[in-house]
C-alpha cells in the first residue's frame, strides 16, 4: 500500500507545528517493509527550541494516528515518525535563514558564476538583499570589504564551518547595519 503524499504530511505538518512556531521544510517518506519512516525537517525563525521539536513531534504522531484511525490517511503496516532540524550543510533559501547566520562565512554560487567564500552581513529591511563581506589585499594587508546581493540572484549558499573565527575587520563590517 502506498504511503500518503509529501503534499499531503507537509501540508499536516504545516498546520501543526503552528503552535510551536515550527514549519516543515520538507517531508520525506521511504516505504520500507512493517515500518516505513516519515522524515519531517523542520525550522523556525529563531534557533528551533530542542524541547517545542519534542512536543511537535509527538503531536504531528498524534494527528497522524488519528488520521490513520480515522481512515483519512494510511500508513500501511505502520511508520516510524522523524522530526529533525537542518543541519549546517542546508543551503540558505529563505531571507530568516540568512539573518539568523550573519556573521559566519558561507559559500556562494551566484548566477552564471563560480562559488567564492563570503562573510554574511545585515539583511535589508525588505528581506530582498544582503551585504556579502570579502577580503583583497595581499597577506598582512587585507581589506575587508562589502558587495550587496540580490537573494533572487543566489543560485546556492551554505554555511561555512569555520575553527579560526573571522577575521575582526571583516567581523566588525559584519554587524554594520544595512546602507547601499
Amino acid at each position: 500500500m502506498a504511503l500518503p503524499s509529501e503534499k499531503t504530511l507537509l501540508d499536516i505538518a504545516t498546520e501543526t507545528g503552528r503552535p510551536w512556531g515550527l514549519f516543515p521544510l520538507r517531508v520525506k517518506t521511504v516505504e520500507a517493509g512493517p515500518h516505513s519512516t516519515v522524515t519531517v525537517i523542520v525550522d523556525s525563525e529563531s534557533d528551533p527550541d530542542i524541547d517545542a521539536v519534542g512536543e511537535f513531534s509527538t503531536a504531528l504522531s498524534q494527528v497522524f494516528d488519528e488520521k490513520e484511525a480515522s481512515k483519512e490517511l494510511s500508513f500501511g503496516a505502520g511508520y516510524n515518525l522523524e522530526v529533525s532540524t537542518p543541519g549546517i550543510d542546508e543551503p540558505l533559501t529563505r531571507p530568516y535563514q540568512w539573518a539568523r547566520n550573519r556573521g559566519r562565512a558561507v559559500s556562494v554560487t551566484l548566477k552564471g558564476q563560480e562559488p567564492a567564500t563570503y562573510r554574511i552581513g545585515a539583511l535589508s529591511p525588505e528581506e530582498d538583499r544582503v551585504v556579502l563581506i570579502y577580503s583583497e589585499g595581499t597577506k598582512g594587508n587585507k581589506k575587508a570589504k562589502k558587495t550587496i546581493v540580490a537573494l533572487h540572484d543566489v543560485e546556492r549558499a551554505v554555511v561555512e564551518i569555520e575553527f579560526n573565527g573571522a577575521p575582526k575587520n571583516e567581523a566588525a563590517l559584519s554587524q554594520e547595519p544595512f546602507e547601499e
